[in-house]
C-alpha cells in the first residue's frame, strides 16, 4: 500500500476524539452539561453562549460553536 493510500485510510475513518465544545460538554457537570446543551440546541444566538461560555473563563471560538451546532464538527449530529 501506498504512503498516501494509508494516510487517506487514516483520516477517512475519522477522529474518535470530540472537537473542543463536544470535550467542554463531556468535562462539565450533568447539570451544567445539560443546560448548555439546551442552550445549544435552542434558538439563543450563538454570540451570546459565546459570551457565557468566555466569561466562565472557557477559551473557545464562535465559530467552533456554531460547527458544533450544525453537526459539521468531528462529532456529528446527533452524537
Amino acid at each position: 500500500m501506498s504512503e498516501l493510500s494509508e494516510r487517506l485510510k487514516t483520516i477517512s475513518s475519522g477522529s474518535k476524539t470530540p472537537c473542543p465544545l463536544g470535550k467542554i460538554l463531556l468535562d462539565l457537570d450533568k447539570e451544567t452539561s445539560e443546560a448548555l446543551q439546551l442552550a445549544l440546541e435552542s434558538r439563543v444566538a450563538t454570540r451570546i453562549i459565546h459570551l457565557e461560555l468566555s466569561g466562565a473563563g472557557m477559551k473557545i471560538g464562535r465559530d467552533t460553536i456554531t460547527q458544533h451546532r450544525n453537526g459539521w464538527c468531528r462529532c456529528g449530529k446527533g452524537q
